[in-house]
């Protein structure tokens, strides 16, 4: 059953920027595929009891390196896209979700939208489990409407929405 005080619908007018999409990315490699990262614990710890050479080895990959090829990819994913780049007017309703800018037009119901999270400085609605679109909360105009955004993605998703707090 839909919360009554849901919006009908909240409207965004977002412009990314690199900084946005870099701290998403970091953020969907880093937290969300705990899996993975759960994964290479597990090595860690094993190349520890085998040979402590292997685990010099692996952290200065793992600190260094791996964060580098992010960036890099990162950097070059954004200046390939100018869909991304460009200005775009959002509009989450109770139905769908619809995004358009200059030259793209995406409109989806909630019920293709695979899951949606919350962290520190943005939303990610995910349309697959690698594909999102970015939301930063520096593009709401206030509290209120924020907490409207968190409403409504609640209804629309249920166990679908994960969020920070």
């Amino acid at each position: 059953m839909a919360d009554p005080n849901t919006p009908n619908s909240i409207e965004l007018s977002i412009t990314l920027q690199f900084q946005d999409y870099l701290k998403a990315l970091f953020w969907h490699i880093y937290w969300k595929q705990k899996t993975r990262w759960f994964f290479i614990v597990f090595i860690l710890l094993l190349a520890i009891l085998i040979h402590s050479q292997g685990v010099a080895i692996f952290l200065v990959i793992f600190l260094v390196v791996y964060p580098a090829v992010i960036y890099l990819s990162a950097e070059k994913s954004w200046q390939s896209n100018n869909s991304v780049q460009q200005h775009a007017q959002y509009t989450f309703s109770k139905t769908d979700v619809k995004i358009e800018s200059e030259t793209f037009h995406h409109r989806t119901e909630w019920i293709n939208i695979y899951a949606a999270y919350e962290h520190a400085n943005s939303f990610l609605i995910y349309s697959s489990r690698r594909t999102f679109f970015l939301i930063p909360k520096k593009f709401f105009s206030n509290q209120p409407q924020l907490e409207a955004f968190r409403s409504l993605l609640k209804s629309a998703l249920g166990a679908k929405a994960h969020f920070d707090n």
